[in-house]
């Protein structure tokens, strides 16, 4: 009986192998849908890069509203290229994390883009400024911290 415990302790994978048999399964079973993920990636980089943006019906968009659309784009590719990232390397708490942020910015530029966008523009900008000041104020009373 100790003869076939030994056997079947060496016959057992190790950690390591168990995690990469795992990872090997996600590249496989998620195939299509990490395609599709750079597939539309490539398309909302391509609108970012491609050149000059054409707006068919600008409706009073300015040029700086256009550059917080942008950087909002560019914000959610970053976390969608950080969302497959971590989705490939098994981390799939920390994808759903990171979901909620695209979620998030996804729900703004919708705000944003509703109606009134100029006034929303700057709600949502004083916003970001008002998260930053209380951010700012917080560190102030830690101790051992001056600046």
């Amino acid at each position: 009986m100790a003869s076939t415990e030994a056997m079947t302790l060496t016959k057992r994978k190790t950690v390591d192998e168990e995690i990469v048999d795992a990872l090997a399964e996600i590249l496989v079973r998620f195939e299509a849908e990490l395609a599709l993920m750079d597939e539309s990636l490539a398309f909302v980089q391509g609108l970012l890069t491609g050149g000059s943006l054409k707006i068919s019906k600008p409706r009073g968009l300015q040029p700086a509203l256009i550059e917080l659309f942008a950087s909002i784009l560019a914000k959610g590719c970053k976390t969608f290229r950080g969302i497959k990232a971590v989705a490939l390397a098994g981390c799939g708490q920390d994808a759903s994390v990171l979901l909620r942020e695209l979620f998030e910015s996804t729900i703004a530029l919708h705000y944003l883009l509703q109606r009134d966008t100029r006034r929303r523009s700057i709600l949502y900008a004083a916003h970001g400024d008002q998260r930053k000041l209380v951010l700012i104020e917080e560190a102030a009373i830690v101790p051992g911290l001056k600046r």
